[in-house]
């Protein structure tokens, strides 16, 4: 029986791990029902507890690997495998299997009033040993699977017939030898051993080698008479059958030339009537583009919801605000007590007269008090 493939195997090794876990968890329900049991001591149970986790840990182990393993190479010839790997996790179910059929067996068999004692030891080797040899049996089969890239295997080649010398005369492509061959020779009648010499052919063989020559001769010529006839070739011409005249004889008649007469020459033409020529397409002008005049204002981009505006610039929510000159000077005194300069200050403490800023100058002043006018 040739062994299952690396994923059938790999299967059936976790389903093992998982059979031997549930199997002893039923123990450990029978234990709890009722059933006599030696009383264990705290090292059995420590051993029970390491077992189940040990099969737990290899059923996990072991899927982990080959789902990791299987992504970074090709998944079909690592689910295949080679002859080492399937032999080698073969070998491995088995010693598995057969060390948790003694727990089947003992479970199975046992009464309700007879002790069952079991060796955890050693099925938590087994376990631990068979988690550690599958791992490794992948590992490797990753690695054998990375150093050998796939090759196209070769179609293999047809094996030449050997053909039996006795039947060679009765193949087409054979030729008898005519000339001489070295043989044995024995003489009839005679005392002397057979000696090595130079056999040639008889005459029989000769003619019977001829004829055949002459009937593979007449053969051919038959087939090649019964083959269809290609039409002959078009007849050959020196040169070519219509000659071109050459590219410097003029073929038209030279036309003989009449002498024009002065009367003639003082004769009017006739004019010709004047023909209406025919009307010019008319022509579709498109208007060009004019581009808008721009606008002699520019307003800021800037607004309240920007948050910003240029250096000297009034935001837009404050465009319909008229300017308080009050509070600005009121601001600039301030600001004067407290050590800041401020332009014009000194011309007006002196009772100068101050000159008009550049609002004063636009809007004006009316009745002492300066506003704004929209």
């Amino acid at each position: 029986m040739a062994p299952a493939n690396v994923s059938s195997s790999i299967l059936t090794i976790i389903t093992s791990f998982a059979n031997g876990l549930e199997v002893l968890q039923k123990l450990k329900n029978s234990k709890r029902k009722g059933a006599v049991w030696s009383q264990a001591s705290k090292r059995n149970q420590d051993d029970e507890l390491r077992l189940s986790r040990s099969l737990r840990r290899g059923m996990h182990d072991i899927g982990r690997e080959y789902q990791e393993a299987s992504r970074h190479c090709d998944v079909e010839r690592f689910a295949v495998g080679d002859a080492t790997a399937q032999n080698s996790l073969a070998e491995i179910l088995v010693k598995f299997n057969t060390g948790l059929i003694s727990v089947f067996t003992s479970f199975l068999n046992c009464d309700k009033r007879e002790k069952v004692v079991l060796d955890y030891q050693s099925l938590t080797e087994l376990s631990e040993q068979s988690r550690t040899q599958s791992i490794t049996t992948l590992r490797q089969l990753y690695h054998r699977i990375l150093s050998k890239p796939l090759t196209s295997t070769a179609p293999a080649q047809p094996r030449r017939k050997q053909v039996n010398p006795r039947h060679r005369s009765s193949s087409k492509n054979f030729k008898p030898r005519n000339h001489p061959t070295l043989a044995r020779v024995f003489i009839e009648n005679s005392s002397v051993p057979s000696q090595i010499a130079l056999v040639r052919p008889s005459e029989i063989k000769r003619q019977r080698s001829r004829t055949q020559s002459y009937q593979s001769l007449i053969h051919q010529s038959s087939n090649s008479a019964l083959r269809p006839t290609s039409p002959p070739p078009p007849p050959y011409f020196p040169s070519d059958p219509l000659p071109l005249p050459p590219p410097n004889q003029d073929v038209r008649p030279i036309q003989p030339r009449h002498h024009v007469s002065s009367a003639s020459l003082s004769k009017p033409k006739p004019r010709l009537g004047h023909k209406p020529s025919a009307p010019l397409p008319a022509l579709n002008h498109k208007p060009s583009r004019t581009q808008a005049p721009r606008p002699t204002t520019l307003y800021s981009i800037a607004s309240a919801q920007t948050g910003s505006t240029k250096l000297g610039e009034i935001p837009m929510h404050k465009w319909a605000v008229p300017w308080d000159i009050e509070a600005a000077e009121e601001a600039n005194r301030k600001a004067l007590e407290e050590g800041w300069p401020v332009v014009g200050a000194a011309a007006g403490a002196g009772g100068e007269e101050r000159k008009k800023g550049v609002w004063e100058r636009i809007f004006g002043r009316k009745g002492g008090k300066e506003r704004a006018v929209i």
